[in-house]
């Protein structure tokens, strides 16, 4: 309404209550509470005559409050979001989310994968993880510059993933990313039952569902010593069956390979 308003008096230039609701298409009543707001905002200014006359001032410059408006108002809650934060991290009873065994049920897509993001970022050892291969091309293509600062950091990182549908799809990448630190890839024939993250022995991501990406199902989260023992055990018993990947006639296959196309 209040844009009707004053885009009508832009037009304009000035003009009466009556004209304005003729140009705008509002009510006289709603003119008038428009043109209220609108002159507290600073936008029109009222002529006083008989009857008054309001006038708008040029379209430039009421843009320009507008966006003065909406900068403060973004400064005013970033003030007061920065002081809520500042409180709440420094109230004496609070207690840090790692701090207690929980268990959280995580959305699928971008927060999933906000959490896996932010989990492995605070990682300062290891991760341990089973993935199906259309999940594993995914993320290790996608997300490849995040394994590599993993890696730079000292996390070791192993993977067990289901059987290779296009080894050589995947070779590059993973022979890259073992120049960077400890990464090892193992494959299983079948596909896995469970696909899951394990950090730092001590939390896990967990698919709900298994799906060949798993941003597309929900996960849970854990922290419970007890949970992340058992599947950390059920990890070393596939790691230990597993077979290698990429195998060593592999890796010299691919650099012919590479050579040859050069």
């Amino acid at each position: 309404m209040q844009t009707r308003v004053y885009l009508a008096l832009a037009k304009l230039g000035q003009a009466t209550v009556t004209t304005i609701s003729k140009t705008a298409q509002l009510d006289r009543s709603e003119v008038y509470r428009g043109s209220s707001e609108l002159q507290k905002l600073g936008l029109v200014e009222k002529i006083l005559s008989t009857p008054n006359i309001l006038k708008s001032i040029p379209l430039r410059e009421g843009l320009a409050i507008l966006m003065k408006c909406k900068t403060d108002e973004y400064n005013e809650i970033k003030t007061k979001t920065a002081e809520f934060i500042r409180k709440s991290e420094g109230h004496k009873n609070a207690k840090t989310f790692q701090e207690e065994n929980q268990f959280v049920i995580i959305p699928e897509k971008a927060v999933a994968l906000r959490r896996w993001t932010k989990a492995t970022e605070n990682a300062q050892k290891s991760l341990d993880y089973i993935i199906r291969w259309e999940g594993f091309v995914e993320g290790i293509t996608q997300r490849s510059e995040h394994i590599k600062k993993l890696l730079e950091k000292g996390i070791k990182i192993r993977g067990i993933v289901s059987e290779p549908k296009n080894q050589r799809a995947a070779l590059r990448i993973i022979t890259n990313l073992k120049t960077k630190g400890s990464y090892n890839v193992r494959c299983i024939l079948t596909q896995p039952p469970a696909v899951f993250s394990i950090i730092d022995k001590k939390e896990l991501l967990f698919n709900i569902v298994t799906t060949p990406l798993p941003r597309d199902t929900p996960s849970l989260w854990s922290n419970n010593p007890c949970i992340v023992a058992v599947v950390q055990e059920y990890f070393e018993l596939k790691w230990r069956t597993a077979e290698r990947f990429p195998k060593k006639e592999q890796l010299h296959h691919e650099s012919l390979y590479e050579a040859k196309s050069a």
